[in-house]
């Protein structure tokens, strides 16, 4: 015993096979803040996967609205378009085909939907307005989807070839709906 008090004394520590409880305890906690440091990231790479998915999704669903109101429009000899509180409710393609925009009730907040001769064509617009600007009309749609995900595009439309001959202001009018 005597012996072993005087190696250390001497500058010749003892030399010990294992670990002393500090030593693992801060092995633990560096590795702990490892992994931590690990999922943390891990989350977020998921959570932005996530968001791309619903980007691309509503997307998806923003170039199916404009390639759908281009070929109704297209085909259409005269259109009309109904607002309501400076938002587009409606649009009527020769006064007979009608694209619908009305609240739905969702579970966070109401939104709109809208459809065509009684089948949905899109879901989860928040907003859609129009204006004209010379013969040009412009539709602006912002979609809203999981994890407060939002897009807002324009769509452009050109009435040259809805007005009719001698008709100052075309075909295209704002009036509040009727019903």
């Amino acid at each position: 015993m005597v012996s072993g008090i005087m190696d250390v004394i001497g500058g010749q520590a003892r030399k010990n096979k294992g670990m002393t409880l500090l030593e693992v305890v801060l092995a633990l906690a560096i590795t702990s803040l490892f992994f931590c440091c690990l999922l943390n990231l891990t989350a977020s790479g998921v959570n932005m996967q996530q968001r791309e998915v619903e980007q691309a999704r509503l997307r998806r669903q923003m170039h199916f609205i404009r390639l759908f109101v281009q070929d109704q429009f297209d085909q259409a000899r005269c259109v009309s378009f109904y607002e309501e509180d400076g938002e587009l409710r409606k649009i009527v393609f020769d006064e007979e085909r009608t694209l619908h925009i009305s609240k739905e009730k969702t579970a966070l907040n109401d939104l709109y939907k809208m459809t065509y001769e009684r089948k949905l064509v899109a879901d989860g617009i928040e907003s859609m307005t129009f204006w004209q600007r010379e013969h040009w009309v412009y539709i602006r749609c912002t979609l809203v989807g999981r994890g407060g995900v939002a897009l807002t595009e324009d769509m452009i439309l050109n009435m040259v070839y809805k007005m009719k001959e001698g008709d100052s202001g075309g075909v295209l009018f704002r009036c509040r709906d009727k019903g």
